[in-house]
């Protein structure tokens, strides 16, 4: 089974090696996030910083899903399971949605303490300057926000950047481009003035993922946490509107969007492992606040992979796949590198015949818009999950006129490739690599690739078998 908190999480991690408690003293501004950046960049462990500077007994837990290692443990799988294992538990848990159970507001923990509006303050928790050159402190990094569909009962988990702006108010961004911002949208046409809005800092692992993940519209994360989790996650109501929240959250900040209010927010360093821009966003006010006793807060660092972000690659591969397979594309595989930021998708391909890679790309290009603005489409015989064998192949195969196609398209501003003309239309570029081999070139006098795959199959298991025995490590 999943872990069911981020206290039972800690345990798990601590057991698996997986995480470091720092008692040194560090302080909130900057020098917090840039140890969990480092972590990030080192592929080290989470860390659990129990020293915060002007936060006497709070406790922080850093990059606590930075790694497909956390990402399985959060899973109750074993930390050491390969890519493809996790990513086919994961396919496999996703097929059973399981939605939630609520639960009374006295069984919750996330109750324990209950902070009225006119008493908040949301400086009393450590949220961190993450940056040199921030726009503000960011008490959502690793947090998502929970929103309701004014038509119909979809309620959204997803994770948004939000800055402290002051003592009782934070600002987010939203763009109209991600389903908050669709929510939002409706709000407007429906004339409303505010959007009840909660922001969980500390969820639990497997719902703080299924924020982060790609669901689609209308589908509820909740639901698809509990498919994770294998059984219903628990959930209770709001004190200040109907939403409902994850019962074992650390700290729920219930609040309203105000429609009609904006204040400067950002810049801000983002997935893209550069800083994006400032803006007028919509002014979040602060209705209350409920946490735990001594909650745990929990922070991510954006920027050049690793990270919390990363993992939605595994979430958008699947996806992806299923799309392909839909519209009767014959795709072996497709992956979406985490080490590149998930802006390149890499395809399999089966080569039946000509212009089967501008195929695939012109049928991803009309689906949806996103971050997505490099395709790597490879033969059958190449392993997506392999980058080296992806940039083989881009190196031997692509060829440089022939192999590369640019297309121009719709692609999500926060791309810094992107001119400022660009960014602010809306529009972008589509660079397509086609390493396959050209249909007109006979099979038989294709050269065969070379690497350990290619060796007879008894061998390679045999190999494989004995490996530590060889006196290596284990691979």
């Amino acid at each position: 089974m999943a872990v069911k908190s981020n206290r039972d999480f800690i345990t798990k991690l601590e057991e698996a090696g997986e995480l470091v408690r720092v008692k040194e003293q560090v302080d909130w501004d900057e020098e917090m996030s840039a140890i969990v950046r480092r972590i990030c960049e080192i592929h080290g462990p989470a860390a659990l910083f129990e020293n915060v500077k002007d936060y006497p007994g709070a406790r922080c837990l850093g990059a606590p899903l930075a790694e497909n290692r956390r990402f399985a443990v959060a899973l109750g799988l074993d930390a050491n399971i390969s890519y493809q294992e996790l990513r086919a538990v994961y396919a496999e848990r996703m097929q059973k949605p399981i939605p939630p159970v609520e639960v009374k507001k006295a069984q919750a923990p996330c109750k324990e303490n209950i902070i009225a509006e006119k008493d908040v303050d949301i400086f009393d928790f450590p949220s961190p300057m993450v940056h040199d050159g921030d726009g503000g402190r960011y008490v959502g990094t690793w947090a998502y926000q929970i929103t309701k569909d004014p038509e119909n009962n979809w309620v959204n988990y997803g994770i948004y950047r939000v800055m402290v702006y002051d003592e009782q108010h934070l600002a987010g961004l939203f763009t109209p481009s991600k389903h908050i911002g669709q929510q939002i949208e409706k709000y407007k046409k429906a004339g409303k003035k505010t959007v009840p809005v909660v922001i969980v800092v500390g969820g639990d692992p497997v719902s703080s993922l299924m924020a982060s993940f790609d669901a689609p519209v209308g589908v509820n994360e909740i639901d698809c946490a509990g498919a994770l989790s294998q059984e219903p996650v628990e959930i209770v109501k709001c004190e200040h509107s109907e939403l409902e929240v994850p019962a074992q959250s650390e700290i729920v900040i219930e609040g309203e969007v105000m429609l009609d209010v904006t204040v400067p927010e950002g810049p801000f360093g983002e997935f893209t492992g550069y800083r994006s821009g400032s803006g007028m966003r919509n002014l979040i006010k602060i209705k209350g606040i409920t946490h735990r006793n001594d909650p745990i807060f929990t922070i991510s660092n954006m920027g050049i992979p690793f990270h919390e972000s990363s993992l939605r690659g595994l979430s958008r591969s699947l996806t992806y796949e299923k799309f392909f397979k839909s519209l009767g594309i014959p795709i072996t595989n497709c992956h979406v590198p985490p080490e590149m930021s998930e802006m390149v998708l890499v395809l399999g391909v089966k080569t039946t015949h000509a212009d089967m890679a501008v195929r695939g790309k012109n049928a991803f290009s009309a689906w949806r818009p996103s971050c997505m603005h490099k395709i790597i489409v490879v033969d059958e015989d190449v392993d997506v999950f392999n980058l080296n064998e992806v940039l083989h192949a881009l190196a031997t195969k692509c060829h440089p006129i022939r192999g590369i196609k640019a297309y121009e398209e719709h692609i999500l501003h926060l791309v810094p490739a992107l001119s400022v003309e660009e960014r602010t239309k809306g529009k972008g570029a589509v660079a397509l690599f086609d390493c396959t081999w050209p249909t007109e070139w006979p099979l038989e006098e294709r050269p065969p690739r070379i690497s350990f795959s290619t060796y007879p199959d008894d061998l390679v298991a045999k190999i494989t078998k004995k490996w530590t025995k060889y006196g290596f490590k284990k691979v």
